[in-house]
């Protein structure tokens, strides 16, 4: 192998049969190095901290666990391997992205029909009196499902009232906005050299929040070779516009 733990471990497998469907083997990987050899369009997080500075590998079958590392199947020191070593049997590679937490968390893995959705139980109940408070829990209720954001409260006639004025600021500027942008999109699905078709127009809507993976998804065009000439993004701030 190419990292620490020795050539050697235990005798014991490291889980045990009624595993053995979707857990073979475990490894580690330096994450900074995993990220950069892997880009799977997410941001990276810019904590350096020692404590979440490497990765966990399951190996899912015996077979996917890299040639002569069997210390990865049983009892023992998790092996370290590069990114290349890790993977090196490994066909198909699912990235979970697991947020950090200052709370008891637990993370499930379910041998189930594949899913690219991760579930999310938290124990409450009842809503919190700010229903956009992340992490909300209560230790002594049971674990029940929650979304991807605490659950969001029925509109009231305020919001609803908010929404129907910002309605009104669309439908009222709708025609102007559209003799504006029917020359943009005119001069983007002019067909380019050596592209075939009629010519079409990617549309991409943007905020803040997500100015970083659209700089990421342009760079990796543009490393590619990929032309952008027909992608049209809409911003919806002006920290957004002004950052594309």
């Amino acid at each position: 192998g190419d990292g620490d733990g020795g050539n050697g471990g235990g005798v014991e497998p490291r889980f045990p049969p009624h595993m053995s469907a979707f857990a073979a083997g475990l490894a580690r990987t330096p994450k900074n190095m995993f990220l950069e050899h892997f880009d799977y369009g997410w941001p990276k997080d810019n904590d350096n901290f020692a404590e979440k500075s490497e990765i966990l590998l399951l190996y899912n079958k015996e077979s996917s666990i890299p040639d002569d590392e069997d210390r990865a199947a049983f009892d023992g020191p998790i092996p370290l391997l590069s990114p290349d070593r890790a993977v090196s049997n490994c066909d198909l590679l699912r990235v979970v992205a697991v947020g950090d937490s200052k709370g008891r968390s637990c993370t499930a893995i379910v041998s189930q029909y594949e899913s690219a959705h991760v579930a999310r139980f938290m124990r409450r109940e009842g809503d919190p009196e700010d229903p956009f408070v992340r992490g909300w829990v209560d230790s002594d209720k049971p674990l029940v499902r929650v979304g991807r954001v605490d659950d969001f409260e029925i509109p009231n006639e305020g919001p609803i009232l908010s929404n129907w004025k910002k309605l009104q600021t669309y439908f009222s500027s709708y025609e102007t906005v559209r003799g504006e942008l029917e020359p943009i999109l005119r001069r983007t699905a002019i067909k380019r050299e050596g592209e075939s078709g009629k010519g079409a127009v990617v549309v991409m809507v943007c905020n803040m929040g997500q100015s970083t993976l659209l700089v990421n998804f342009v760079c990796a065009a543009r490393s590619r070779g990929i032309k952008l000439g027909n992608v049209l993004v809409f911003a919806t701030d002006q920290k957004t516009a002004y950052k594309i």
